[in-house]
């Protein structure tokens, strides 16, 4: 299966050990965004010029996954909530790893809320 994970940039590390994870069983993660050199796609840098291409190979990632993985609780992210809105709209199945954070975490598209990411393990 090819699954996008989607979180906090800040994140980026533990998302890394579970694209591993998924990989060592069999699965593709379409998330580019893990390879990524931490200051070439830095929001806080609004003149900086690769924005949009990362935006773009983001979305490209979306497009290519099978089931997208949305870990959330902490700070709100608009990153991983604008991908989160674009699965949905591309009719993406979604997982939530964490809390439901917005009404929109209960439309039909999220098939699954798991505490943890064990949790979300025992049913891939």
């Amino acid at each position: 299966m090819n699954i996008y994970l989607a979180a906090k940039y800040s994140r980026m590390e533990e998302l890394r050990g579970y694209r591993d994870e998924l990989t060592a069983l069999g699965h593709t993660v379409t998330s580019s965004w893990l390879e990524d050199d931490p200051a070439g796609c830095d929001e806080s840098d609004p003149t900086n010029a690769r924005l949009a291409e990362c935006a773009n190979q983001n979305l490209e990632d979306i497009l290519s996954a099978d089931l997208m993985v949305l870990f959330t609780g902490g700070p709100q992210s608009p990153g991983r909530n604008i991908e989160f809105g674009y699965a949905v709209g591309q009719s993406i199945p979604v997982r939530i790893v964490g809390p439901r954070e917005s009404v929109f975490h209960h439309v039909g598209r999220v098939i699954g809320v798991h505490a943890d990411w064990a949790d979300f393990l025992e049913v891939l």
